[in-house]
């Protein structure tokens, strides 16, 4: 089936579009305020009423967060009539939007909306490092002494509950005691006895200062899954599984921090990307 996006210029007749042409990219290109966003909320709206499209929109502007509702004002704006095709009409578009299941998540106060939170023990290495700001390859041992950290985090971690994926807290408790370590020598065994514990010591102070400030700059942060709070990471409402059409959205723009934007934007992708490669 078709979806029906655009109006030719000259005829106004449907320009049908087949879904598998935006299959891999498609570019919106035009100057402010010409109607962007609402050209691609068509194309949403028609990708989830017509296919069996799954959308994931990563919104830095909010200009989707309210994608799960029917808004009045556009059907009956004489500026946006030339945009709707003949035999659309609110009650039709509200019947069949029901159908459609969307899922927001944001930490504004909007109904239905599910809060923005991110695993810290379930992220990679390589994520946490991305975060972080720390270059694997010009910053070697910072990064290295970041692995350690979650090594350690994670062993205390499954042997206190049992599990794999330890919280934010309890990593930074256990970066204060790494940074001790490194900086005077003390420290718990699970710490002292490792070799690497040992090779980044010998590097000197300022290794365990750098690492302890960026730590400490994540602290602010309110994306961060806590034991008990009984939240989702983004990456579960991307790996689940739906019967149906669905949309997430994921509203970038309700967080502080440009940071926090980031750590979102990377832990979407990667559970995208993951999701893809296990198909």
């Amino acid at each position: 089936m078709s979806i029906d996006v655009v109006l030719n210029r000259d005829t106004h007749a449907v320009e049908p579009i087949e879904p598998r042409s935006v299959g891999c990219h498609i570019a919106v290109l035009a100057q402010s305020g010409s109607g962007k966003s609402f050209l691609v909320g068509r194309i949403i709206e028609e990708l989830l009423l017509k296919t069996k499209a799954r959308v994931i929109v990563l919104d830095p502007n909010s200009d989707f967060v309210r994608l799960s509702e029917a808004d009045e004002k556009v059907w009956t704006d004489p500026k946006c009539s030339t945009s709707f095709f003949p035999g659309e009409t609110l009650a039709t578009f509200r019947t069949n939007w029901a159908t459609v299941g969307v899922s927001m998540l944001s930490k504004r106060n909007l109904p239905s909306a599910r809060p923005l939170r991110i695993n810290w023990g379930g992220m990679t290495d390589g994520e946490r490092a991305a975060v972080m700001g720390i270059d694997s390859a010009r910053e070697s041992e910072l990064y290295w002494l970041l692995v350690l950290a979650g090594d350690v985090a994670r062993s205390r971690w499954n042997d206190q509950n049992g599990e794999t994926d330890f919280d934010f807290e309890h990593f930074r408790r256990i970066s204060d005691e790494l940074c001790d370590y490194l900086l005077g020598g003390e420290g718990e065994d699970d710490i002292a006895t490792r070799p690497l514990a040992s090779t980044l010591r010998a590097t000197g102070p300022s290794l365990p200062l750098r690492f302890r400030s960026l730590v400490s700059s994540l602290e602010s942060f309110e994306i961060w899954r806590a034991v008990g709070d009984g939240e989702l990471d983004v990456a579960d409402f991307m790996s689940a599984e739906t019967t149906g059409p669905s949309a997430i959205v994921v509203d970038l723009l309700s967080v502080e921090t440009e940071a926090e934007r980031l750590a979102l934007t990377a832990k979407s992708l990667s559970s995208i990307w993951k999701r893809a490669r296990e198909a």
